[in-house]
């Protein structure tokens, strides 16, 4: 199937976004032009020094993108970091890796897989793809 269309939003509707998601006023340097990017459709890379806010340059977007947005981090710690924080937003988010049950892959595959998924991000580990033959 194709894309779904993106949103076209000018420079105060990102800004209004941002408050509303995640109650900041205005991006960091840099920021707003990776997410400019990404909202456009355009590949992108941003390198960010620790600490400046990597995580909202797919954060924000994926609460304006309907659909799910999948992250790879090979850090299980910083997975789970980032999930309690998403949550605290009430952004749902969801990992899938080697160190659930299967029963928890499948509750959140089951998720995925609905019409209706709750799951707005999740994330995945370098190490579950490679190993998994049926990730979805």
């Amino acid at each position: 199937g194709s894309a779904p269309p993106r949103p076209v939003l000018n420079d105060g509707e990102i800004l209004a976004a941002l408050k509303q998601n995640f109650g900041h006023d205005g991006f960091r340097p840099m920021q707003d032009d990776v997410i400019k990017a990404v909202l456009a459709g355009q590949d992108c890379v941003g390198l960010f020094p620790t600490g400046h806010g990597k995580s909202l340059l797919y954060m924000l977007p994926a609460t304006i993108f309907s659909g799910i947005t999948i992250v790879v981090s090979p850090l299980l710690a910083l997975v789970q970091d980032q999930i309690e924080k998403l949550r605290s937003f009430n952004i749902q988010a969801a990992a899938i890796n080697s160190t659930q049950t299967s029963q928890q892959r499948k509750s959140i595959r089951n998720d995925l897989t609905s019409e209706q998924p709750e799951t707005k991000v999740l994330y995945l580990t370098p190490e579950f793809l490679a190993s998994d033959d049926n990730v979805l």
